[in-house]
């Protein structure tokens, strides 16, 4: 099992996309999610929902990908944020 860091998990997702196992980049990137949120970290937590966003897009998994977007662009309005923030 991979390690419950945030990069280690963000890594490995991005590694298994590139292979093309799509189902194991998912799983991944969602375990990176988890630990972005249990740190309260928004910058990870925006990088792990913009990629879980794109590799869905590439999927043609629409409604997933919006979501993922959406979340990824909420995280952006958090006060910890310090390498994303944006005002909308």
């Amino acid at each position: 099992e991979a390690p419950e860091s945030f990069e280690a998990q963000f890594a490995l997702g991005s590694f298994e996309q590139n292979l093309k196992h799509f189902s194991k980049a998912t799983s991944t990137y969602s375990r990176a999610i988890v630990i972005a949120s249990k740190a309260e970290n928004p910058d990870q937590l925006t990088r792990a929902l913009s990629e879980l966003g794109t590799l869905y897009h590439n999927l043609n998994r629409m409604e997933e990908a919006r979501q993922a977007f959406t979340e990824a662009i909420k995280t952006l309005r958090d006060p910890k944020s310090k390498k994303y923030q944006i005002k909308l």
